[in-house]
């Protein structure tokens, strides 16, 4: 089975080589591999041209961001499975062959997924499990999930849950997501408890720079999806209230989907935004700190205290982070 990953890149030069390694050394050989490169300006092209023979296709010119270039490289990828994979991150060895039998043998599994390693710029290495679902599409919307660097799907399924919404600079990701659980529900799901990718945080990631931007992008698409299922009162007046972002997406609801369910998670998740707009801040901060990324948690606690400098609350998690 033909696998097509796409890199979207710019100025990752430090990082890129290491990627490309890891995909061509993989021992795997039916690869489509296609890197989208924004206009570096950096060594990233030398590179390019360095693995040329090993890239099936590569460019490198001004797009609209990492979405954007995700969805051009898309429109490229000819495979039966495709995913892709950043400039900075890289995979362990084995996985391509693992991951085109599991397809092979599953044939009923539209997404299989192994666990990541995040690491870097101070932050404690940890390990994420790749996939999670609940007992209900709609408790798996708010409380499981699924990872995307350690994660392949069949091209069919990108078919229709793509383009990604190119307004969407993060978290472009949990919205396929969304897009895969109201369409396909949470069957047809498979996960490998192994290591298959790593993710680094470092100063220019957007991980690391983004968090709070992240935050809204979730308000953004669970206030969406909400008005989608014709939700109505007081749940979707304080979810429009909340800080979000452009988005002009639109949800293909397929599955049988609870609207009083969902409208309970939306209280539940969203709640304590609708008291404190300084939450998410804070709740970035205590997720930094929870990494080992202790400068990350004391800007971010710094933020919380500007967004709302009359929390109490504020000022003990930054005296907290600073303790530590």
């Amino acid at each position: 089975m033909k696998i097509s990953i796409i890199t979207p890149s710019y100025n990752q030069g430090e990082y890129i080589e290491k990627t490309i390694q890891s995909i061509i050394n993989q021992g795997y050989d039916d690869v489509e591999y296609i890197v989208m490169d924004g206009g570096s300006n950096d060594e990233t092209v030398d590179i390019l041209k360095k693995y040329d023979q090993h890239i099936t296709y590569w460019q490198s010119e001004k797009d609209a961001g990492q979405t954007d270039a995700i969805n051009r490289g898309f429109e490229k990828c000819t495979g039966d499975i495709v995913t892709w994979l950043c400039s900075d991150d890289y995979y362990e060895d084995g996985v391509l062959k693992e991951v085109a039998e599991t397809f092979k043998n599953n044939p009923d599994v539209n997404l299989v997924c192994g666990n990541r390693r995040t690491y870097g710029n101070g932050i404690e290495d940890t390990l994420y499990k790749g996939l999670i679902n609940k007992d209900t599409i709609e408790e798996t919307m708010f409380y499981g999930g699924y990872d995307q660097p350690p994660s392949f799907f069949r091209k069919e399924v990108w078919d229709r849950i793509f383009p990604l919404t190119t307004s969407l600079r993060v978290y472009m990701d949990c919205e396929m997501w969304l897009r895969y659980l109201m369409i396909y529900g949470t069957g047809k799901t498979h996960h490998i408890p192994k290591l298959y990718a790593h993710g680094l945080f470092h100063v220019t990631s957007k991980s690391m720079n983004e968090a709070v931007a992240c935050r809204k992008v979730l308000n953004t698409l669970y206030h969406s999806i909400g008005v989608e299922l014709g939700l109505e009162g007081a749940i979707i007046e304080n979810m429009s209230k909340l800080d979000r972002v452009p988005y002009e997406g639109k949800w293909e609801v397929i599955q049988d989907m609870d609207k009083e369910r969902y409208a309970n998670y939306l209280n539940q998740k969203f709640g304590p935004q609708f008291l404190d707009s300084s939450y998410i801040y804070r709740d970035v901060s205590a997720y930094f700190m929870s990494l080992g990324g202790k400068e990350a948690a004391v800007k971010y606690a710094k933020d919380a205290i500007k967004k709302n400098p009359l929390k109490l609350i504020n000022y003990r998690t930054l005296l907290y982070c600073l303790r530590q």
